[in-house]
């Protein structure tokens, strides 16, 4: 499970970029197009990503959220699931279709997205939410103490600059 090669990463950044992540906090891109390379047989995702065969000039990535219970988000119009599509197209443009469970399309906008994400309390560019592989090797081969708390104040979005995350990380000092 843990061998290298096996697209652990691939699978992240995927997680990312379909919820709504910039292609920069994946440290795989600097923008979307770069996952697209037009004319070519292999894209950055394309063990993940559905590509459309006649012109091969998109890319399709789906997350499928599990809405059950009583926090469920707008249930009676998703149902126990919905499903997140996001479409980018050779130049980088991108698209998002919400779907129900059944695969009706409710919603075409970011701001649902957005809104199904601070739900459920999901937070893709966050690195306590989805920890990338270079951030954590960054964090971890820090030399010192202060070297950590300025990559934790360098990655991490100042909503979780307070006294008692502090603390908790950083105990000593």
């Amino acid at each position: 499970l843990n061998q290298n090669k096996r697209g652990k990463s691939a699978v992240l950044t995927a997680i990312t970029v379909c919820l709504g992540g910039k292609a920069s906090v994946t440290n795989r891109g600097s923008n979307m197009k770069a996952f697209i390379k037009s004319g070519k047989s292999k894209f950055f995702f394309s063990n993940l990503f559905q590509i459309n065969k006649k012109n091969k000039s998109y890319a399709v990535i789906r997350v499928s959220i599990r809405n059950r219970g009583e926090d469920s988000f707008r249930h009676d119009l998703y149902g126990d699931s919905i499903l997140v599509e996001r479409r980018i197209d050779h130049s980088g443009v991108s698209t998002y279709k919400l779907k129900s469970k059944t695969g009706a399309v409710v919603s075409k906008t970011r701001d649902e997205l957005l809104s199904i994400l601070d739900h459920y309390n999901i937070q893709v560019e966050n690195p306590m939410t989805i920890l990338s592989q270079d951030i954590a090797r960054e964090f971890l081969n820090a030399t010192s103490a202060q070297d950590k708390y300025k990559v934790f104040f360098f990655f991490f979005p100042p909503v979780l600059k307070i006294s008692s995350v502090l603390t908790f990380f950083f105990p000593f000092l």
